[in-house]
């Protein structure tokens, strides 16, 4: 099975067997410095679950892209979302999106572990991203029960492991993105680099 066919599985019942504690939700958004008017990508958007964060700082001027690989879960998104108008969802890859120097944040909440080659994203994002715009990687969860959860979950998803704090940063100045927020402890994980153009 793969990744696609794995969560179009659990689409149907995400809501009810995943929990996400509004009030980090809250906090992580929040620590981003979206501004209204933001134009933002949601890697990895399942069900939409950050999309009414992220519209309370980018407003009705801002525009919300969602992009998830498994069809099943955009359905229920645009289902939750009919009604508002700049948020739109996209059943593909991100890695296929062709966007450039386009958006003001990539937002991956609870999604990078399952990002096969980690490299080659982020600097994917990179390319997406406006000069001074934010890549952000979170969870809220702590690095540990993250890890820990997927060694328990059967394929495709076992041994998707969130890597460490510094290795991430690593890859992030490689795709010219410096670190501006990072924080990794046991209620949460959060990075916030932004796009410097380095000569």
């Amino acid at each position: 099975m793969n990744m696609r066919k794995y969560f179009n599985m659990l689409a149907e019942k995400w809501d009810e067997i995943v929990w996400h504690d509004p009030q980090k939700l809250n906090k992580i958004v929040e620590q981003i410095g979206l501004k209204k008017g933001d134009k933002v990508l949601d890697v990895g958007c399942g069900t939409g679950v950050l999309v009414e964060y992220i519209l309370k700082f980018v407003g009705p001027e801002g525009c919300i892209i969602g992009v998830d690989v498994s069809e099943k879960m955009i359905e229920k998104a645009k289902e939750k979302y009919k009604e508002i108008t700049n948020v739109n969802f996209l059943h593909n890859d991100v890695m296929n999106l062709d966007f450039k120097d386009f958006f003001d944040a990539i937002i991956c909440y609870s999604v990078f572990p399952h990002i096969e080659d980690k490299e080659n994203a982020i600097k994917k994002f990179s390319q997406m991203l406006k000069k001074d715009g934010k890549l952000v990687i979170a969870h809220s969860q702590s690095r540990e029960k993250i890890n820990s959860l997927h060694e328990s979950l059967p394929e495709p998803v076992k041994g998707h492991f969130l890597p460490q704090m510094n290795e991430i940063i690593h890859l992030c100045r490689k795709a010219q993105l410096i670190e501006v927020l990072s924080i990794d402890n046991s209620e949460m994980f959060l990075l916030v680099a932004k796009k410097e153009l380095i000569n």
